[in-house]
């Protein structure tokens, strides 16, 4: 069932891309691409000039294509002032109508012996024959059969002989058999030396701007086959490849999915952009970026929303099977320098740094204060060199927050070297939701150069309304860690069912004692010296974007 609905999506997808991406043509000519149709519908009234006005000026000429009865016999062809064809001979004086001659309104025009068609023009008489469209008359009505029918008098001259006749587009005799031709339509619609690109190897896959070669457009025919209802455009192209491999290319608007397909300049482009792969810079400036910048500020700050960032930003980056190597997830209110905005395969990006990381960061995941935004807008505004070089100014400025940052923390942490201890992390948990207990963690990190042999912890369990809790009769509970705990490194300990109950939501810890493998000790009567702080915590053990890699 699920390939049966990938197939589905993956055909909508196809059908959807193909309605889209057909503008290998300009849409002016979209009329010559799909002629309107007649019918008894009074918007047609004007759109049927729509087609024919295109033409103007343009050398077209037909070939009979129709495989109705009596194809050959048309009647969509007449002469601007009917010809004179005698049946007698021609008196002397007073010729009568229809006794000694009679009009034949068809360019070239024959008699026929046939009841439906007594009077035509044969198809070798237009066949091949190039005219030149020169004007095109308003829409009009023709009610003589049992629909509402439009139709507009087309006026050519045979480029030959210079004779002038009315091509009766949009009745029902001109268009059923017909089709028209032109080159001069044609180059006007694609000029020859025109860039084209046309796809290679199978036509149901995802367009990818590697699936494509150039060609060079040497010539191109227009073909238009009519009918009644409307018409079929086309454009016959003549391709020549870079390697002077020559092809032809068919192009129409009923192209299905599956069809060979040609792309124009543009739309080529924009697949290499699709295609293409951003990629945050990470490495520093080699050197300290001076402060040149037609603006006084030094830095934008932004407030983050829970959400990814990209090292790479891709066509399917904000795919679910993205690769995760390139991504990682940030928290909420994270305050981030803010270096650039792009706009990468349709979406808005921020260029953010944070823990001397740098990636891209949706803009809707991020919170601008008024005067941020400000600057961001004064940077926006500014050339691409300047952009540039803010963002290496950022760069450095990051990193020089971070190594700050460090540094702080590094000497946080040297500072518990006076007392002979440090707790990263402790607290009470309930033991099971099956059974009465609560059980004591701790982690320890050793600031000394001395080896640590035992730590004794004192500490008291209290219940929700601060009374304390005994367990085993005792209200003061002394659990031993064992080591040894060696200089610059940490030791967990985990002590389960330290109280036989419930009741404990938090501790307290009255005094530590601290035993050395050296034979001395120390006691350590207020814990709050040595706890380390949420920011020593987190520059050690809560490493935000560790997928993406470090500025060098």
């Amino acid at each position: 069932m699920y390939r049966i609905l990938a197939f589905l999506i993956l055909l909508f997808a196809k059908l959807t891309i193909n309605a889209a991406d057909n503008s290998l043509i300009d849409s002016k000519w979209s009329d010559l691409m799909n002629p309107p149709h007649n019918s008894s519908y009074s918007s047609n009234a004007s759109s049927i000039t729509g087609f024919p006005n295109l033409l103007i000026g343009e050398t077209i000429y037909f070939k009979v294509t129709g495989s109705s009865y009596r194809a050959d016999e048309l009647q969509c062809f007449l002469y601007i002032e009917p010809d004179t064809v005698w049946i007698k001979k021609r008196p002397k004086k007073n010729p009568e109508l229809n006794k000694h001659y009679k009009l034949m309104p068809y360019y070239h025009g024959v008699d026929s012996k046939s009841y439906l068609n007594p009077q035509y023009t044969p198809a070798t008489e237009i066949e091949n024959i190039y005219f030149i469209v020169d004007s095109v008359s308003a829409a009009k009505v023709d009610r003589s059969s049992y629909t509402t029918k439009y139709y507009c008098d087309v006026y050519l001259v045979n480029t030959l002989s210079n004779e002038k006749l009315i091509w009766r587009y949009g009745s029902d005799k001109s268009t059923s058999d017909l089709t028209l031709y032109s080159e001069t339509v044609a180059e006007k619609m694609i000029a020859p030396n025109t860039k084209v690109y046309k796809k290679n190897g199978s036509y149901y896959s995802i367009d990818k701007a590697s699936d494509f070669t150039q060609y060079t457009v040497e010539g191109a025919t227009y073909e238009c086959r009519l009918y009644s209802i409307g018409g079929n455009g086309k454009l016959n192209l003549k391709l020549m490849s870079q390697d002077g491999e020559r092809t032809d290319f068919t192009y129409s608007n009923n192209m299905s999915y599956n069809s060979p397909k040609v792309i124009n300049e543009m739309e080529y482009l924009s697949l290499l952009e699709s295609d293409r792969e951003y990629e945050i810079d990470r490495t520093l400036p080699p050197v300290d970026v001076e402060y040149k910048f037609p603006f006084d500020f030094r830095f934008i700050f932004g407030k983050t929303n829970a959400c990814y960032v990209y090292q790479k930003v891709t066509k399917s980056t904000s795919s679910y099977y993205s690769s995760s190597y390139y991504k990682d997830f940030i928290s909420s209110n994270k305050v981030i320098l803010i270096a650039d905005k792009k706009h990468l395969h349709g979406k808005d990006y921020y260029i953010g740094i944070y823990e001397n990381k740098g990636f891209y960061i949706p803009t809707s995941e991020i919170e601008l204060s008024s005067e941020n935004k400000a600057k961001l807008d004064t940077l926006l505004s500014c050339s691409d060199e300047i952009r540039d070089n803010y963002f290496k100014f950022s760069k450095r400025l990051g990193h020089a927050m971070y190594l700050k940052k460090i540094g702080t923390a590094l000497d946080e942490l040297k500072g518990f070297d006076k007392y002979g201890l440090s707790i990263i992390s402790w607290g009470v948990y309930d033991q099971s939701e099956y059974t009465d207990g609560t059980g004591f963690r701790i982690k320890f990190y050793n600031p000394t150069k001395k080896t640590i042999k035992y730590i004794t912890i004192n500490l008291v369990g209290y219940n929700a309304v601060d009374d304390a809790v005994s367990s085993r009769g005792k209200y003061t509970l002394s659990p031993k860690c064992v080591g040894p705990i060696e200089p610059d490194n940490a030791g967990s300990y985990d002590f389960e069912y330290l109280w036989f109950t419930d009741l404990v939501e938090y501790a307290k810890i009255k005094s530590i004692v601290v035993q050395y493998t050296n034979g001395t000790s120390k006691t350590i009567p207020n814990i709050s010296t040595i706890e380390w702080s949420e920011e020593l915590y987190n520059a050690y053990f809560n490493e935000e974007l560790g997928e993406l890699k470090e500025l060098e």
